[in-house]
C-alpha cells in the first residue's frame, strides 16, 4: 500500500510565504551583522573585505572560533591577544 501525502497549491503558496516571510528578516539581520563586524575589523585591523569574508566564513563554520588551521595558515599575521579579540566580537554581535 503507498501512502501519498498531497497538499494543495494554496497550502504551498502559504507554506512558501511563511518561509519567505522569516528569511527575509533573518537575512536582513545577518546583514546587519555581517556590516557591524565588518566595521569593528575594517576599523581596528585594517583587513581587505576578502579576507573578512573569509574570517566570518572560518568563524561560522567554527562556532565563533579560529580553527588550528586558522590560526596557523590563513590568519597566522593575528596575535593570541588579537585573535582572542576578534572571537570576544565576532560572538557578541553574531551570538547576542
Amino acid at each position: 500500500m503507498v501512502l501519498s501525502a498531497s497538499i494543495s497549491e494554496e497550502d504551498s503558496l502559504y507554506i512558501r510565504y511563511i518561509q519567505m516571510e522569516n528569511t527575509i528578516p533573518n537575512k536582513i539581520n545577518y546583514i546587519g551583522k555581517y556590516e557591524e563586524f565588518k566595521y569593528y575589523i575594517d576599523n581596528t585591523y585594517e583587513m581587505p573585505d576578502d579576507m573578512v569574508s573569509l574570517l566570518v566564513r572560518f568563524l561560522e563554520q567554527n562556532d565563533g572560533s579560529f580553527s588550528k588551521r586558522a590560526k596557523n595558515k590563513e590568519f597566522v599575521q593575528l596575535n593570541e591577544s588579537e585573535i582572542k579579540d576578534i572571537e570576544y566580537r565576532y560572538n557578541l554581535i553574531f551570538n547576542c
